[in-house]
């Protein structure tokens, strides 16, 4: 049964490394149970209290930030300064993980050659910037979408937020009646797919929503 004990401790291990709130309880979860079992297989009875403690503690933040997502805190902010240190800052804060989903973005080409078209809304979680969506106009009524980033720590806490909220304000507030997204990624096509999008037959890396 040491075996068990090796496994369990593994899983609590890989909670602590990922930062994704929602798999952290998951993982914390399952390392718990397995924990428990260990302790109760081995007779030890502090090591089952361990494990279960853990175990109902993030049973318990679990549903309460189930809660919490329904409550909707989330807010669309239109940044009308796009050039403005705030989305500089925010953006190369980020770039790591915005450059393994857009990995052609460059913010000093986009402010040199199309800053007047560009439109920069934030997402924000009580009150907290976390993510951000990079509109350029195309056309009347068409826009291409630059960036749509969550930070990982998020994602799990908000349900397709570009499509509940960014694209509701787009399409209300700033008029647009269709985007499109141009990847190679395959990740992020499955997301603009689960978004909405639906693949341009003739060019294989655009996608297309139409609002």
């Amino acid at each position: 049964m040491e075996f068990v004990g090796y496994v369990a401790f593994l899983v609590l291990v890989c909670a602590f490394v990922i930062k994704n709130i929602l798999k952290k309880i998951y993982f914390y979860i399952s390392g718990s149970i397995i924990f428990a079992f260990y302790g109760i297989s081995i007779g030890s009875y502090p090591v089952m209290i361990a494990g279960l403690l853990i175990l109902f503690y993030n049973i318990y933040h679990f549903f309460i930030i189930k809660l919490d997502r329904k409550k909707s805190y989330l807010r669309i902010v239109n940044d009308i300064d796009f050039s403005g240190k705030f989305t500089e800052d925010f953006i190369n804060y980020n770039n790591k993980e915005i450059i393994r989903y857009f990995p052609d973005f460059n913010l000093c080409s986009i402010i040199t050659n199309d800053e007047s078209n560009i439109e920069c809304l934030y997402l924000f979680r009580k009150m907290l910037p976390v993510g951000i969506f990079l509109i350029k106009r195309t056309g009347r009524k068409q826009a291409e979408l630059l960036i749509d980033y969550i930070n990982s720590k998020y994602r799990g806490l908000t349900e397709a937020p570009f499509l509940t909220y960014g694209k509701n304000y787009i399409k209300e507030q700033m008029d647009i009646k269709k985007i499109c997204a141009y990847t190679s990624v395959p990740d992020y096509s499955r997301h603009l797919e689960k978004q909405g999008f639906y693949r341009n037959e003739n060019e294989i890396f655009k996608f297309i929503l139409e609002l």
